[in-house]
């Protein structure tokens, strides 16, 4: 498989917004506030574009309060300078890769990072201009929603 190779849930999983806030509904209870606006986003008339953005939007911070705890737990640091490094700290996909694998002592778990790469692709082509389909973003929201659920589980089996 080529590093180029988008990795994504089954092809039309989500043939429409509806498929979404339904998918969205089954997923674990203690996912659902990490994306508080998800239903009122996807229901309204704004373009799915605003809806992948904000989906990423919650998981850098996630990722962030992700690092945050693992210091703090785990290396038993002062909750506030922890905070505040992590803030200030500018993380990339690949740096919060390695912090993650420095914090925890193990890499994120192939099949959970995998759940995200093709919402990767989608996300950098809204955000750099391109037009992806309305499919492609339906199948990139999807992806997120799976990877939150994925990552918060691989995460609570860590602690």
């Amino acid at each position: 498989m080529s590093s180029s190779t988008i990795i994504t849930a089954a092809p039309n999983s989500f043939p429409n917004r509806t498929a979404l806030l339904r998918h969205f509904q089954g997923l674990p209870a203690e996912i659902k506030p990490h994306f508080e606006h998800f239903e009122a986003l996807v229901q309204s008339e704004f373009p799915l574009e605003v809806c992948l953005a904000y989906m990423f939007f919650r998981v850098e911070l996630a990722h962030r309060d992700t690092l945050y705890c693992g210091v703090v737990k785990l290396h038993h640091a002062q909750s506030s300078m922890a905070r505040s490094i992590i803030q200030h700290q500018h993380i990339t996909r690949e740096s919060f890769k390695d912090f993650f694998r420095s914090l925890f002592g193990q890499p994120l778990k192939p099949s959970v990072a995998a759940k995200i790469k093709g919402a990767e692709s989608i996300r950098d082509k809204v955000i750099h201009g391109s037009e992806p389909t309305e499919a492609m973003m339906r199948q990139a929201i999807g992806d997120v929603l799976d990877y939150a659920r994925d990552y918060n589980a691989f995460g609570k089996a860590l602690a």
